[in-house]
This record gives C-alpha cells, sequence and structure tokens, in this order.
C-alpha cells in the first residue's frame, strides 16, 4: 500500500491558500505598505492556481518596493515615499532631482489628493489635457509683472 499524498508546505513568506466556504479560493500575505510597514492582504480566485497567481504578482510587487494602496493613501504621499524610498537607490543624481522637480511642480499640485486605490486612466488623462493647456509660468506664479 502506498501512502497518502502529503500536501506541498508552502515556504515562509508566500502566503498561506485555503478555500472558503462558498468554494472560491482565497491566498493572504504580507506585502509592503506605503507607510513602510507590512500588510496582511487578501486576494481572491476562483481556482486555487489564480489565487495563487494573484498573491505571487502582490509579493512580486511589494519586493519591488511597490507598496500596497490602502484604503486612505493618496498619490501625493506614494510618490514622496517613492522618491525618498525606492527611486533614490535606483536612479542617477540628476535623474532623481529631475524626477522630484516634476512631482513637486505638477503631479502633486494635480493629482497629489486623489486616493491612490480609486485613481482611473481618466483622472490621469484629464490631468494630462490641462496640464498641457495652461501655460505653467503663469500657474507656478512666476510671470506676475505681466
Amino acid at each position: 500500500m502506498t501512502a497518502p499524498k502529503r500536501k506541498k508546505a508552502r515556504a515562509n513568506g508566500e502566503g498561506t491558500i485555503y478555500q472558503r466556504k462558498d468554494g472560491r479560493w482565497e491566498a493572504a500575505g504580507h506585502v509592503l505598505a506605503a507607510n513602510g510597514t507590512r500588510k496582511r492582504v487578501r486576494v481572491y480566485g476562483t481556482t486555487r492556481k489564480n489565487a495563487a497567481d494573484k498573491l505571487a504578482e502582490k509579493i512580486a510587487d511589494s519586493n519591488r518596493g511597490l507598496p500596497v494602496a490602502t484604503a486612505d493613501s493618496t498619490l501625493g504621499d506614494y510618490l514622496t515615499y517613492w522618491l525618498g524610498s525606492v527611486a533614490v537607490h535606483r536612479l542617477r543624481e540628476n535623474t532623481h532631482t529631475r524626477y522630484a522637480a516634476c512631482v513637486r511642480l505638477h503631479l502633486i499640485p494635480g493629482l497629489g489628493t486623489k486616493k491612490v486605490a480609486r485613481l482611473t486612466a481618466k483622472d490621469v488623462r484629464t490631468f494630462l489635457d490641462r496640464l498641457r493647456t495652461t501655460c505653467q509660468c503663469c500657474t507656478q506664479g512666476l510671470d506676475t509683472e505681466r
């Protein structure tokens, strides 16, 4: 007689996957939050593989330094975090300085209060259209003599 197959244990840090009473699969694991702490996230799928793939994607994003969006995190908070914690180590000094200027002068005033979880492509397109049509020197108060 052969012994019954044992389930393979998941490695430390890979999270957990189980089937819920309603038949869906739930995967949970810890990822990086915007404030630098670890946060437990849950993803759902119709199959075990689907849920595992979704969780693996979230964990991979976290390992690349992309924090998960919380309900109250804004784009301004995320960009400030990204410039200070992620980009500073991956970009050359001049590139980082230019990115910081673009974020400070354009992105935070235009989209900084928008919640990351609710940011849509339409919001970004509207922002870019508005940025193209407005005079930047007047917007920043550089041309007050006119």
